[in-house]
């Protein structure tokens, strides 16, 4: 059972900076190069998509 619990540890500490700490990162960046005031004019729009294919893409990254 202990065998199991360290590659389990590792393979969920992986998935959360693959998804959610990418995704943090990405829009860190976004907001530092400008993209967000030079667009601050247009109508806002749902970006949960765009978060959802990024995550499914880091996911699919790192399945064996």
């Amino acid at each position: 059972m202990i065998a199991l619990l360290h590659p389990l540890l590792y393979t969920s500490v992986v998935t959360w900076l693959m998804t959610d700490l990418c995704n943090r990162l990405c829009r860190g960046i976004f907001s530092l190069s400008g993209l967000k005031d030079a667009t601050a004019h247009l109508p806002a729009a749902g970006h949960g998509g765009a978060r959802w294919i990024g995550t499914l893409e880091r996911l699919i990254v790192v399945a064996p």
